[in-house]
């Protein structure tokens, strides 16, 4: 009977230190922590949550390949600006087009690799999405004042 109450006495304890929570002092910055392992929002990664996603996908781009349009309705983005929304938002982006003659900013999203951006643009509204291929290429569809652009290529 002795040796059986050491084995209950040994199994409640061992029952009550297993319950303990895995997430005491783990830090997940604007994540929230899950058995240990932190859980981050859209467009932020780390082991901690301290890393913005979307951050590899910064910087300037120029296209590759300027043919767009039709003979009467061309339309060239030369290039595009990425860099992070000023609202402060790690998924949001501001996107800087520029065509020979405009240029204008338009807000937008990345998230998971993936691009979409809706904005004034010059007299009309233009839709921007597509995705990046890596970090150093993004390849886009524009659609604008009754024209689409397909599958056009910009790089670093």
């Amino acid at each position: 009977m002795k040796k059986c109450l050491q084995i209950l006495s040994l199994v409640f304890v061992l029952g009550i230190y297993s319950c303990g929570d895995n997430c005491d002092g783990v830090e997940c910055g604007p994540g929230t922590c899950d058995d240990g392992t932190c859980i981050c929002p859209d467009g932020i990664e780390g082991t901690a949550c301290e890393i913005i996603a979307n951050a590899i996908y910064y910087g300037d781009y120029e296209v590759v390949d300027p043919t767009c349009g039709t003979t009467s309705n061309t339309a060239t983005v030369q290039s595009m600006s990425i860099v992070a929304h000023s609202n402060g938002n790690p998924t949001e982006i501001e996107l800087t087009a520029s065509t020979s003659s405009i240029t204008a900013t338009i807000d937008g999203t990345i998230v998971n690799g993936n691009i979409e951006a809706e904005g004034p643009f010059s007299s009309f509204t233009m839709e921007i999405s597509g995705s990046f291929s890596d970090n150093d290429n993004l390849e886009v569809t524009f659609t604008a004042s009754g024209f689409v652009c397909s599958d056009v290529t910009y790089a670093k």
